[in-house]
């Protein structure tokens, strides 16, 4: 199967975030086999419901559900305490 417009799709959601009110910024992951996950960090839940109603994100998750992913898992959780030894 050919990845190509997922990849980019996925850049553009990218830059599109960056662009929204309350971006914090993202973390992604992916295994050998190319699954992965990015978690997407905002300010607030008001900031989080922007970005999902952009269109171009709504055409993205459309895309998504129909064509690029099997099965997949979205969660909207509160960071309550972060603390770590981060790269620098």
């Amino acid at each position: 199967m050919d990845h190509t417009e997922h990849a980019e799709t996925y850049k553009r959601m990218l830059q599109l975030a960056q662009g929204y009110e309350g971006y914090l910024g993202i973390e992604p992951a992916r295994n050998p086999d190319g699954s992965g996950v990015a978690v997407v960090y905002w300010k607030d839940h008001e900031s989080i419901l922007a970005f999902a109603r952009d269109p171009e994100h709504m055409i993205a998750k459309k895309k998504g559900r129909e064509i690029w992913y099997s099965h997949y898992m979205i969660r909207i959780c509160k960071v309550e305490r972060d603390y770590g030894r981060p790269q620098e």
